[in-house]
């Protein structure tokens, strides 16, 4: 993991500030309050994770700065590396920004899951949309941000691994209706009567028919979760109301 020192944040802190001068989110308040709530979020969750927290600041800059509060992208990425006294932390931080700048017309969940294999920008993506579903999004947002959180779990066999669980929980409640919540509610209940799933037993996911081993339980805010060692020696952080057990331990 990259160092990074007190210097190094002030200076990113005063960049994100700057790129986003001047810019108002459609509430009519200074945009640069999202990119510091997302940190804020970032930090809550990942609290080591240094730079995500970074790129956190900066996810907009990149996409929002050119134009507007910089010349061109390139010069954007000059004041970044320039924020940072060291040159591959610099560019890991610019890396995973240039990674969530979602270019306009590409499917979204696809946005989504192509972030998956990029642990930093995935974290600060789903804090940038749990900050958005917290400030009054309207039914389409909620929407698009409902099936993507949807494709990237039946993508990743559940939760993504480099995710914390009570970070997932309490993104993916702000996306489900009332009615959708009460029923994964029910049937989460019917099936602790009929199973139970406990480390060292074998399971069955629904969604995608892999066969695995229980390595831990987890709670979740208001669900249980399996870390699962999958027979394509993968392991994924999955619901288990999402699994089906084969055989006891």
């Amino acid at each position: 993991m990259a160092a990074f020192t007190r210097e190094d944040f002030e200076d990113v802190y005063s960049t994100a500030r700057m790129a986003h001068m001047g810019q108002k989110r459609r509430s009519g308040g200074d945009y640069f309050t999202h990119p510091s709530e997302v940190r804020n979020i970032v930090r809550k969750y990942y609290p080591q994770d240094y730079a995500a927290q970074m790129v956190a600041l900066l996810h907009d800059s990149l996409e929002d700065a050119p134009g507007s509060t910089v010349d061109s992208i390139e010069e954007m990425q000059s004041f970044i590396r320039g924020s940072i006294g060291d040159p591959r932390a610099g560019q890991e931080v610019i890396d995973a920004v240039e990674s969530l700048t979602h270019e306009k017309g590409t499917d979204y969940g696809s946005y989504v899951i192509s972030l998956l294999d990029n642990p930093l920008a995935l974290r600060v993506k789903l804090a940038d949309m749990l900050h958005n579903l917290s400030t009054s999004p309207s039914p389409r947002q909620k929407k698009k941000y409902e099936d993507a959180l949807a494709a990237a779990s039946q993508a990743a066999g559940g939760i993504p691994q480099s995710i914390d669980s009570k970070h997932w929980d309490d993104l993916t409640s702000l996306t489900e209706t009332t009615d959708r919540r009460v029923l994964r509610l029910l049937i989460r209940e019917f099936m602790s009567l009929s199973q139970t799933i406990e480390k060292g037993c074998t399971v069955r996911c629904v969604e995608t028919g892999r066969i695995g081993i229980v390595l831990e339980k987890r709670r979740g805010a208001d669900r249980m979760y399996a870390r699962v060692l999958w027979d394509t020696s993968e392991t994924t952080l999955t619901e288990t109301i999402d699994l089906q057990v084969v055989k006891q331990a």
